[in-house]
């Protein structure tokens, strides 16, 4: 499996998490608002990952720098984030989308791509489990 195919998928997982965001709640943070507020900074920066990925292959330099942007951004909206339900797992997200950057680095020194194959799956979990929570009522 190439490093790119992976990271389509992750991308594809981010915008699937704001489709399944909902609505905001009124008063205080709901999950609703939680997941709504989480998936405005996926959608933001879903762009630009994907275009970068696309060049995963000529120029993995790119690729890294679209995966630290994406986790500055995810985390500014997990910092936001009061709901325990989804700050929880969003924080792992988080995390492992650290783990990615550095498998990332690797990858740009001209190792295999397994580290970064392997990173890129538990981001994908860890979005896909946030876009369950979402999802339910």
């Amino acid at each position: 499996m190439s490093a790119r195919r992976p990271i389509a998928v992750l991308t594809a997982t981010a915008a699937a998490v704001l489709l399944l965001s909902g609505c905001a709640g009124i008063g205080g943070q709901s999950k609703l608002q939680a997941c709504a507020d989480l998936g405005k900074s996926i959608s933001s920066a879903t762009d630009g990952l994907s275009s970068a990925f696309e060049k995963v292959q000529t120029d993995p330099a790119a690729a890294h720098d679209a995966i630290v942007k994406f986790n500055d951004k995810f985390r500014a909206s997990v910092d936001k984030v009061s709901n325990p339900d989804v700050k929880k797992p969003a924080q792992k997200a988080a995390d492992d989308l650290d783990k990615m950057a550095t498998a990332m680095q690797g990858y740009k020194a001209g190792s295999d791509p397994a580290a970064l194959e392997k990173s890129a799956t538990t981001v994908q979990d860890d979005l896909n489990a946030i876009g369950k929570l979402c999802a339910k009522p």
